[in-house]
């Protein structure tokens, strides 16, 4: 069968394409555990979880089909008749590329489609494509726990400002990945937003109003004591 066979990094950005109501419940199982277990490149670890994901959506019909697909040098698996699901039928990506927690996400359109910008403990953003799930940018600059993020438009396309442990502030191109402005911040930030302007970062009880970098300025002036 076609989904044990395929690789999956390959398949899963075009699981979003089923048409029929049949194509739509396999990329829903497909999409439950296979598009991102750590062994997802073994066929036969692949033919175990389509099995089981099958019987978590109470589609035994579904789940024998796929014991049933022999594999050279590996025999057939039982057929399970019971799982527990934990997934829904939304999901159509696992974004899986931080190697810490991740802290804050936020989402934006761009001329290339719907854009994902996600920031971690492993003091990193990354851009995601959302119709694809694939990785446009790891943004690379803080050196710090990276906690907050927000995005805005400009004449030059989506912009995104980070902010992080480390007291600084960037502000990012999300069409080229680069970074356009870093602001030094008096401590660590909690929250931030963008705002006619500028962007404003809360410290606490405390709030900055940094006014937006003008075109080629590497730092952002504060209109507020910081």
């Amino acid at each position: 069968m076609y989904l044990i066979h395929a690789e999956p990094d390959t398949l899963a950005p075009y699981l979003h394409h089923a048409g029929s109501e049949t194509a739509q419940l396999h990329a829903a199982v497909y999409r439950t555990t296979v598009t991102h277990h750590p062994q997802r490149h073994d066929p036969a670890v692949r033919r175990d979880l389509l099995a089981l994901d099958a019987a978590g959506w109470q589609q035994p019909a579904l789940a024998r089909t796929f014991t049933h697909v022999p594999l050279p040098g590996r025999p057939l698996p039982p057929t399970p008749s019971w799982a527990s699901l934990d997934t829904h039928s939304a999901r159509r990506h696992t974004l899986a590329a931080h190697s810490d927690d991740v802290t804050a996400v936020a989402v934006t359109d761009s001329p290339d489609g719907p854009l994902a910008i996600t920031t971690g403990n492993s003091h990193t953003a990354i851009v995601w494509d959302v119709l694809t799930g694939q990785r446009r940018h790891t943004l690379t600059g803080h050196t710090n726990w990276v906690t907050a993020v927000a995005v805005t438009d400009s004449p030059k396309g989506p912009l995104a400002i980070t902010t992080s442990h480390d007291r600084t502030a960037i502000v990012w191109n999300l069409t080229t990945g680069m970074e356009a402005a870093r602001c030094h911040l008096r401590s660590q930030s909690v929250q931030l937003a963008w705002t006619r302007g500028g962007f404003v970062v809360t410290f606490g009880h405390d709030v900055a109003h940094f006014a937006f970098p003008a075109a080629g300025a590497t730092s952002c002036p504060s209109t507020l004591p910081q």
